[in-house]
């Protein structure tokens, strides 16, 4: 047995008759597909959930991975004027060296000159 529901609408007078049974039923399945489609909206949204805190971890890794490479360029950085100050002073040292050495070696040469000229003198004498 049917129920059969008569509706008229009081302000146009228009009227319409629906099976309960079929009505039920229609509301059952629209039901059915609108809780299928939230849940279907739910695992969308947990996924992109997921993605954004993947995406924010490996934000915070390159930030880290940021922060490393800076810290290691001011270190080479530094180490560069470093090695830049020692080799300007050793390139000095070196140069002040070359300048002893060429100065003893001079004032050896002229010792050597002067013993020379001695010795000659010597022969000349005996």
């Amino acid at each position: 047995m049917s129920t059969v529901i008569r509706v008229t609408l009081p302000s146009s007078g228009f009227a319409f008759e629906q099976d309960v049974n079929e009505m039920a039923e229609s509301n059952s399945s629209l039901t059915q597909e609108l809780a299928a489609g939230m849940q279907e909206t739910n695992a969308t949204t947990e996924h992109m959930r997921e993605n954004l805190n993947s995406v924010n971890v490996n934000a915070l890794e390159i930030e880290t991975l940021s922060t490393q490479g800076k810290e290691l360029s001011k270190e080479i950085m530094d180490r560069a004027v470093r090695l830049e100050q020692s080799t300007e002073d050793s390139a000095e040292k070196t140069k002040q060296m070359y300048e002893k050495v060429k100065v003893d070696a001079q004032a050896a040469l002229e010792k050597s000159k002067a013993v020379e000229e001695i010795s000659i003198l010597t022969e000349n004498i005996i």
